[in-house]
């Protein structure tokens, strides 16, 4: 009688073992495509805000005030809110922006977890400020510093922070010898990008033309060995400034600098996914917070003129800081 033939233990093993080859071939290409609609989807979140903050400039005529609060003969904490917060009804969060109390003058206006803001936000995710490729908690608290443990009502940090302008080196000059800000302990405050403190710009002050400047930049990744979450916020990512000049002040900034913090906003002074947290970019509230992410190479921009693109990580710092300025006449290379 003929005997059915099965399968030895050899013949097993091999089959196992292409198997497992093949899984091993397929893997890197199935986790490359997952990464690149991650990659997709934070352009397009860039891209949702842009049209944002240009429906926000239809209604109002100007971009909105990046980070406003504060004034300038001591230390008040009458707040309004940052850019990111501005832009909620063009983000169809009219309804939390008119269930918010903005004229609160408690610290932080989300400090208190009884506080009507901080129940509100409790948890809550807006999520085009969140960058699907990012490892970081989007309720997360940034913990380092000051604002160690700050974040205990769980309020979102964006993964996306408003560019302020750019400097040289430890000045606060943009182009040499042109004085665009200030410098305190915290770090380098400037005041040439599309968003400022305590004041706005509109379309015709991106005299270096809107596609050639900056207005968002991604920060979703970590910073060092230790993998610091520096994410620019306070209380959460909807705080704004302190000590700077009223909206509409002549000032350049407010003579209350040398205390001044602010979130929401960052004034470019670091290479792009910089691996150390230097003066400027050691807490979340200081002004020079390291741009990042977890994408391979560099991070997304959004450009003033609402497109957004992939800019990486070895690009020319001269280039990046003429981007990053709104009207410095600065020639702009390839980027």
């Amino acid at each position: 009688m003929k005997r059915n033939r099965g399968f030895t233990l050899i013949e097993l093993l091999v089959v196992i073992a292409i198997i497992a080859i093949l899984i091993a071939l397929l893997l890197p290409a199935v986790q490359q495509a997952r990464e690149a609609a991650r990659r997709t989807q934070c352009r397009n979140h860039l891209k949702q805000m842009g049209l944002a903050i240009h429906n926000y400039h239809d209604t109002h005529s100007c971009f909105p005030p990046g980070s406003t609060g504060g004034s300038t003969t001591g230390e008040d904490y009458h707040i309004v809110p940052n850019w990111r917060a501005h832009i909620w009804p063009m983000l169809d969060q009219g309804t939390l922006y008119n269930q918010m109390n903005w004229t609160d003058s408690n610290r932080g206006f989300t400090s208190s977890s009884s506080h009507a803001n901080a129940v509100l936000l409790r948890g809550k995710t807006i999520p085009v400020y969140t960058c699907p490729s990012s490892p970081l908690d989007p309720n997360g608290s940034p913990a380092v510093g000051w604002n160690s443990g700050h974040n205990s009502n769980r309020i979102q940090v964006p993964m996306y922070v408003g560019v302020a302008g750019s400097s040289i080196g430890t000045s606060a000059q943009f182009p040499a010898g042109t004085t665009v800000g200030f410098v305190n302990y915290y770090g380098i405050y400037t005041n040439n990008g599309m968003f400022k403190w305590n004041d706005v710009t509109r379309m015709r002050d991106a005299t270096d033309g809107t596609s050639n400047t900056l207005l968002v930049a991604e920060q979703s990744g970590t910073v060092g060995t230790a993998k610091t979450d520096l994410r620019s916020g306070y209380y959460g990512g909807y705080t704004s400034c302190n000590f700077f000049g009223q909206i509409g002040s002549t000032e350049v900034l407010a003579p209350g600098g040398s205390y001044a913090w602010q979130t929401g906003l960052s004034s470019l002074r670091y290479q792009i996914n910089a691996t150390s947290a230097s003066t400027g970019s050691d807490v979340p509230y200081a002004p020079n917070t390291v741009w990042n992410s977890t994408h391979t190479g560099g991070i997304h921009v959004l450009l003033s003129d609402g497109g957004a693109r992939f800019i990486s990580e070895n690009i020319d710092m001269n280039t990046l800081r003429a981007l990053a300025a709104r009207n410095d006449g600065q020639p702009i290379g390839e980027f």
